[in-house]
C-alpha cells in the first residue's frame, strides 16, 4: 500500500510542514483518516508499506504512528510492524505491517543494502512469517524501486532512451536482477521457497525490469529456466490492469511477483481502483479548496494515494495438489516394435513390399516378415518406427504450476514396468487449456509439426524441457522406450513409493497391464500399432462437446489413427495423423471465434459458401485422396479473443473419410489450399488458404487430429483483436456420400505467451 509520503511531523502534533507529505497537521489528519479507512477496508493479513517517512521506528515515528491508527481503529494489538536496520538514505523507505492474529514473524526483517538500491532507490524489505494456524512459512519482501523522472545525472544508459520507459531504466533493471538474488537469499535462510514479491517497481508490464523478473535470465533463482510468475497479469483481465494515472495515461507500476513454487497457492489478485480514477479534488490536501469541498469524502479510502493497492490471496492452509482430470494424458504413441525380419535379396536389389494406391485394405501391408534361410535383422530408421510422445493437456480454466509435497523433484511418467521416463520438474507452468509435451528424444521426427511463435520466428513440437528419472538431469527428450501393449501413468510425485491411485493424475493403457497405469477395462491388445511401424496415435474424443473426453474409461475416451488408415488398429481404423503440441502451441479457443458463413444470405450448401467441382472441370484428381473431385467450404471467424492473434489453426475433431461405413458416407480427406478472391454480392472478398501441417507427411490427405493452418496470419501480420478472416477448407472428395466434418479452433494469442502488449509502453 503506497501511504504517499507519509510524515507526522515530530510525532506530537507539531512539526509541520514537513518535507514531502503534508503542510499542516490538519491535512496530515486528513491523510491518516483515508489511509487507515482503506488499509482497514481490505483487511489483509500482511501489507507492504511504500513512501512512509524514513525517521526510524521509535514511538513518535511515522511508521508507530500509523499502526497506533490501525490499532484505535480496530482493536489494541491487533496490527505490528517490521522493519530493517538499513531501509536506506532516501526521506522514504519500506515497512512491513502484519495482523498479529494471523501470522508470526520468523526471523528478523532484512533489507537489501545494495549499492544498487541505497542512494537511488528505498532498500527491498523481507520477512518470513508462519501462518498462526498450520505453521505454514512464507517470505514477503516489499520494494520501491528507482523512479522513472529525469535529473542531471541520467546519463548513459540511464539517459531516457526514448522508448517510453524514462530515465534510470537501465537501473531498474538492474535492481530487477540483484532482487532475485534477494529472493534467493532469502529462500536460503528461510529453507522455504515460497516467496512473494510486491512493491511500486516504478515499470509497467511490459518494460525491461518486469521482463528480467519475468525470465531470470541466469537462472538467480536456481530454479531453471524462467523466474518470478506475474500474478497481475496471471489474474487480472487487461482493461482493469492500471494502478496509477499520469497525464490521462493508465497502467500498472505496482506489481506482484510470486516464486514456482508459491504460485499455485495464489488464489486470487486483484487491483482495488480506489485511487488512479479518482479527481485530485476529494484527497486530502485543502489549497484551493472551499470548506464545503473539503468536507466531501473525508475519512473515506478514496483518493487516499495516487497508487491503486494491489491485493493477492494465498491459499496456505492446505498443501496445494492439483486433483485428477486437472492434467490429463491427450494424445501419445508408442515407438514401433523395431526391427523386421526380412529376406535378404538372392541377385539385384531390396523388394518393395506394400501399396501405393491408397489407405490399406486387408492386402499388403509396409512391412514384411519373412522366416526363411535368408532371413536377416534390419534396423529401421523410419519415423514410423521411431517417433514416441506423451502430450499432457491443462484440462482448466488456470495455469497449473507443478509442485511436489513430499519434496520431490515433480510429477514422473512412469511405464508400466515401473520405470520413471521423465519428470516434470516442479515450478514448470502448463497454461490455462495449455499442453506439455514428453518426447523420445532417439529419433522422435515430428518436431517439424507447428508449435507456436517464439518472438522471433515460428518453433515447431519439440519436448518441454523434463528431467530424467535421476531427477537432476535436465533435457529435451528422454531415451528409454515404452514397450508395446504396456501402460503409462502421471503421478503428482517422483518418489516411487507414492506411485499409487490417490497421487495419481491421468493413466492410458492396455488391457492386461496393472490398474495403477490404465482407466478402465484399457485398449485391445494386439493392435496393428504394436506389430506394425506404423505412424499412428491415440487421442481425446472430442465429440460431441468439443472438449476432450475424460469419463475414466481409456477405451470409449480415445481414438486411435494413422497416415494409411491400416486395419487392426488399437482403437479402430480410421485415417488421421499425430499431431503433437506442447507449451508454446496454440490453445483451443472456439469459443472465442464467433463463425458464419462467407455469404450468410444464402444457405450453407450454396455457392459460395461451399463449393463442389468434379474431375475434369478445372480440377485436378488424385486417385489416393480426390478421385472424385473437391469441395470448398468458406466461413469467417472473428477474433473475439480480446487479443491480437498470431497463429490460427483448425483441428479435425471428427470426419467422416475412410473407412466410410457404408455407401452412403462419403469419404473426404483434408487438403491444402491457396488464397482465392471469392464474389460476394458483387464485392471481391479475400478468402485465405489452409494448410495441413505436417509433419507426418500424410499422402491421402488430412484425417482425424489433423490441422490446417492459416499461413496468412503470423506473428508479423497477426489478426487484430474484433477482426475478422475469411478461410477456405479444401477437402478432396474420394467418395461421394453424406459427410461430416467439424473442427475445433486453435489460437495463439498475446494472453497465452505469443505477443507482448504494448499498450503501457510509454507510459509515466
Amino acid at each position: 500500500f503506497n501511504v504517499l509520503n507519509y510524515f507526522n511531523g515530530d510525532g506530537l502534533g507539531g512539526g509541520f510542514p514537513t518535507s514531502r507529505g503534508a503542510t499542516t497537521a490538519a491535512e496530515f489528519a486528513r491523510q491518516r483518516s483515508k489511509i487507515i479507512a482503506a488499509i482497514i477496508a481490505i483487511n489483509a493479513d500482511v501489507y507492504g508499506i511504500i513512501e512512509i517517512e524514513n525517521d526510524g521506528n521509535g514511538s513518535t515515528s511515522a511508521i508507530q504512528d500509523l499502526v497506533n491508527g490501525l490499532n484505535d481503529a480496530t482493536a489494541a494489538g491487533t496490527y505490528a510492524f517490521r522493519e530493517g536496520t538499513t531501509p536506506g538514505t532516501d526521506e522514504i523507505k519500506n515497512s512491513i505491517i502484519y495482523k498479529t492474529t494471523s501470522v508470526t514473524p520468523v526471523g528478523p526483517a532484512v533489507n537489501d543494502d545494495d549499492p544498487v538500491f541505497t542512494g537511488q532507490a528505498r532498500n527491498p524489505l523481507a520477512q518470513t512469517f508462519t501462518l498462526n494456524s498450520n505453521s505454514e512459512k512464507f517470505t514477503f519482501i516489499v520494494n520501491h524501486f528507482t523512479s522513472k523522472g529525469c535529473s542531471a545525472s541520467d546519463t548513459g544508459a540511464d539517459a531516457d532512451q526514448g522508448d517510453g520507459q524514462g530515465c534510470d531504466n537501465f537501473t531498474r533493471t538492474e535492481q530487477s536482477k540483484r532482487l532475485l538474488v534477494f529472493v534467493n537469499n532469502q529462500q536460503t535462510a528461510s529453507g522455504d521457497n515460497d516467496v512473494l514479491v510486491m512493491g511500486d517497481l516504478n515499470a509497467y508490464g511490459e518494460e525491461d525490469p518486469i521482463i528480467a523478473l519475468e525470465e531470470d535470465a541466469t537462472d538467480a533463482l536456481g530454479d531453471g529456466p524462467g523466474g518470478l510468475i506475474n500474478e497481475v497479469e496471471r489474474f487480472v483481465p487487461a482493461p482493469s490492469r492500471y494502478t496509477f494515472q499520469f497525464q490521462s495515461k493508465f497502467g500498472y507500476l505496482d506489481h506482484a511477483l510470486a516464486t514456482k513454487e508459491l504460485d499455485p497457492r495464489i488464489s486470487g489478485t486483484t487491483i482495488w481502483h480506489i485511487n488512479a480514477d479518482e479527481p485530485v479534488y476529494i484527497d486530502y490536501n485543502v489549497e484551493f479548496k472551499s470548506a464545503a469541498q473539503q468536507a466531501v469524502n473525508q475519512g473515506t479510502p478514496f483518493k487516499s494515494s495516487d497508487h491503486d493497492p494491489v491485493i493477492v490471496g494465498v491459499n496456505l492452509t492446505s498443501a496445494p495438489a492439483q486433483v485428477a482430470g486437472s492434467l490429463i494424458i491427450s494424445e501419445f504413441r508408442f515407438r514401433g516394435p523395431g526391427s523386421q525380419q526380412v529376406e535378404a535379396p538372392q541377385s539385384g536389389g531390396l523388394t518393395t513390399f506394400g501399396g501405393s494406391d491408397g489407405p490399406r485394405s486387408a492386402g499388403p501391408v509396409s512391412t514384411f516378415n519373412a522366416q526363411g534361410p535368408n532371413a536377416v535383422a534390419v534396423a529401421d530408421t523410419s519415423p514410423e518406427a521411431n517417433d514416441e510422445f506423451i502430450e499432457f493437456y491443462n484440462n482448466t480454466n488456470t495455469d497449473i504450476t507443478v509442485s511436489t509435497i513430499d519434496g520431490s523433484a515433480g510429477w514422473a511418467l512412469v511405464a508400466s514396468d515401473g520405470q520413471i521416463r521423465f519428470i516434470i520438474k516442479n515450478g514448470t507452468v502448463i497454461p490455462a487449456r495449455g499442453h506439455f509435451l514428453g518426447v523420445n528424444g532417439a529419433g522422435y521426427s515430428l518436431s517439424g509439426y507447428r508449435a507456436g511463435d517464439d518472438g522471433a520466428e515460428p518453433v515447431g513440437a519439440n519436448g518441454d524441457q523434463i528431467f530424467l528419472a535421476d531427477g537432476s538431469t535436465l533435457v529435451f527428450g528422454y531415451t528409454l522406450d515404452i514397450p508395446d501393449n504396456s501402460g503409462i501413468a502421471l503421478f503428482r510425485t517422483a518418489n516411487p513409493a507414492n506411485f499409487n491411485l490417490t497421487e495419481r493424475l491421468d493413466a492410458a493403457g492396455y488391457a492386461g497391464v496393472p490398474e495403477l497405469y490404465r482407466e478402465g477395462a484399457g485398449f485391445p491388445t494386439g493392435g496393428s500399432e504394436t506389430t506394425q511401424n506404423l505412424e499412428y496415435t491415440f487421442f481425446r474424443d472430442y465429440r460431441p462437446t468439443g472438449n476432450p473426453k475424460d469419463t475414466g474409461n481409456n477405451a470409449t475416451d480415445f481414438l486411435s489413427a494413422d497416415t494409411s488408415s491400416t486395419p487392426g488398429l488399437g482403437l479402430g481404423q480410421k485415417l488421421g495423423a499425430p499431431g503433437p503440441e506442447n507449451s508454446t502451441s496454440p490453445i483451443e479457443r472456439s469459443a472465442n471465434f464467433p463463425t458464419t458463413l462467407l455469404n450468410p444470405s444464402v444457405s450453407s450448401s450454396t455457392p459460395p459458401n461451399r463449393v463442389r467441382k468434379t474431375c475434369g472441370v478445372a480440377e485436378e484428381c488424385d486417385p489416393n485422396r480426390s478421385q472424385f473431385g473437391t469441395m470448398s467450404i468458406r466461413r469467417t471467424v472473428t477474433n473475439s479473443t480480446g487479443s491480437a492473434v498470431a497463429q490460427l489453426r483448425f483441428r479435425i475433431v471428427e470426419i467422416t473419410t475412410f473407412p466410410r461405413p457404408n455407401g452412403a458416407i462419403a469419404d473426404i480427406r483434408a487438403l491444402s489450399s491457396s488464397d482465392i478472391v471469392v464474389t460476394v454480392n458483387g464485392n471481391p472478398v479475400d478468402v485465405r488458404g489452409t494448410t495441413v501441417e505436417q509433419p507426418p507427411s500424410q499422402p491421402f490427405g488430412g484425417g482425424w487430429n489433423s490441422s490446417l493452418n492459416v499461413g496468412f496470419i503470423t506473428l508479423a501480420q497477426p489478426l487484430p483483436d474484433g477482426q475478422s478472416v475469411s478461410v477456405q477448407f479444401l477437402l478432396g472428395v474420394q467418395q461421394t456420400g453424406n459427410f461430416k466434418f467439424f473442427l475445433n479452433i486453435e489460437a495463439q494469442t498475446e494472453s497465452n505467451g505469443t505477443l507482448r502488449p504494448t499498450t503501457t509502453r510509454g507510459l509515466r
